[in-house]
């Protein structure tokens, strides 16, 4: 490489635009090198990115880091979805929409995978994506937006659990435990099992224990809805809002699909898959997700709208007619479920803060850094709690977390960087796509983004804080 283009001559001199743009995709995804066509040593960058990280890297197997990936797209949000994306954009939209944002989404995760490597390096984190790109106060700023997004995620998962376990006490008990102390109670026992699992690494096997959760609830669902629709009268399907409140719930709810089909971690679960990176990445664990992961969901998706109309619940599970003992095992296998979803999204923020203070020549059950980790999840988990008992309003978190935060960084970030250090190799088609894309998506977060928060300060003037929903 050469003043930032292709050397022709190391492909017989014969590549043009797009030849060069084929032998650098092939570049990145076969041989190991990096954005610029530099070759990596893949383990010695591998060993400089854990030396700075409390956190095991490149030891996981692309099938284990799958299934990992899954336990974070594939929790108790899905039971969300009917409502918060089909019953707010309608069959022709909603399935329309939820079809091109998975397309997007996936391409876009795609691109993160061969930008993993980018300057020689791992970047086991969009923050360092972002200040390879462009600069150390971009750093700052992807730092501050994926936490906010992995804080969100993880506040709308203690109120889903909380709505869970609540949902099984009501169907047998009618004494008077509200909400909050339902998400106290979850609160309590996620921390004891952020203790024993110190890193994602550790939760390779809880996230087969996680499928099998996501599993058995999703097959109870469905088949009660089934059961449902087909015994239920006639249901309503129209879209009966204002023009004003049916184009913020219509925002709302691409920003809940972008949340669907994405996670601001991709970086961090991508530097725990052993090498070759790039394409054991791309090449096994994207579409394993995508096609074993999503594919379920969806169809429950469909099926809970489907089998309820527009009088859908915000979580799928409240809408069954029963029998109740079905119910009761399906919130509690989302319960369950979420213990490692939830961990999932929160290892990345321990990692962070773990990293700065815990001796890294020590194992991570020694005292110093035990007692550190138990700080440091303690607070985390005291903050989370107190946050999900003040707005329980799952769904309004979820709308929020896809627009605010994973929109501007799970697709216009890495659209913007792929562009930048790959735009003198793509073809003048395929680098407007690029630029288009990411200009929709920019404007797509601003105004998804305005319509969540909407959402919360109406549920806030609605109902109160500390509600029991």
């Amino acid at each position: 490489m050469s003043n930032g283009r292709v050397d022709d001559s190391a492909h017989g001199g014969k590549l043009g635009p797009q030849g060069g743009e084929k032998a650098m995709m092939s570049d990145m995804y076969v041989h190991g090198n990096d954005v610029e066509g530099k070759p990596l040593q893949e383990d010695v960058i591998t060993r400089e990115a854990a030396s700075k990280s409390v956190h095991v890297l490149g030891q996981d197997s692309p099938w284990e880091v799958g299934f990992n990936l899954i336990a974070g797209l594939d929790n108790a949000f899905i039971l969300g979805y009917s409502f918060l994306i089909m019953s707010f954009l309608g069959w022709a939209a909603g399935s329309v929409l939820f079809m091109v944002g998975m397309c997007i989404c996936f391409y876009c995760n795609c691109v993160t995978g061969t930008l993993h490597t980018l300057g020689g390096q791992r970047n086991i984190h969009f923050r360092d994506l972002a200040k390879v790109g462009f600069g150390p106060k971009w750093y700052w700023a992807v730092w501050v937006d994926q936490w906010l997004s992995l804080f969100c995620s993880d506040v709308g998962l203690f109120i889903l659990a909380g709505e869970s376990i609540k949902g099984t006490h009501d169907l047998y008990r009618t004494d008077a435990m509200t909400l909050p102390y339902w998400i106290i109670t979850f609160g309590a026992t996620y921390f004891v099992f952020a203790m024993c699992v110190p890193h994602l690494h550790g939760l390779r096997w809880w996230s087969s224990i996680s499928s099998i959760l996501v599993v058995v609830f999703v097959a109870i669902i469905f088949g009660v809805s089934i059961h449902d629709g087909r015994t239920t009268p006639a249901r309503d399907f129209g879209i009966h809002e204002t023009t004003a409140t049916g184009t913020f719930n219509a925002m709302g709810a691409i920003g809940s699909i972008a949340f669907a089909f994405n996670t601001v971690v991709l970086p961090e679960l991508q530097a725990t898959v052993r090498p070759p990176v790039v394409r054991n990445f791309n090449y096994i664990v994207l579409p394993f997700t995508y096609i074993v992961g999503c594919f379920p969901w969806i169809i429950l998706s469909f099926v809970g709208y489907w089998a309820y109309g527009n009088g859908v619940t915000a979580n799928l599970t409240d809408s069954l007619s029963g029998p109740p003992w079905a119910k009761a095992l399906a919130y509690m296998a989302a319960f369950f479920q979420i213990l490692v979803s939830l961990h999932f999204y929160a290892c990345c923020i321990f990692e962070s803060l773990e990293s700065i203070w815990s001796r890294k020549n020590e194992g991570p059950n020694s005292l110093f850094n035990f007692m550190i980790r138990f700080l440091v999840r303690g607070s985390y988990v005291v903050l989370s709690t107190f946050v999900a008992c003040l707005l329980p309003f799952f769904g309004d978190f979820i709308s929020l977390t896809g627009s605010l935060c994973m929109i501007p960084l799970d697709l216009v970030l890495v659209l913007a960087l792929f562009v930048k250090f790959k735009g003198h190799t793509m073809s003048a088609p395929f680098k407007i796509f690029n630029i288009a894309l990411a200009s929709l998506m920019a404007v797509t977060a601003i105004a998804s983004s305005i319509a969540a928060v909407r959402y919360i300060v109406v549920d806030a003037i609605n109902f109160h804080v500390f509600a029991d929903i």
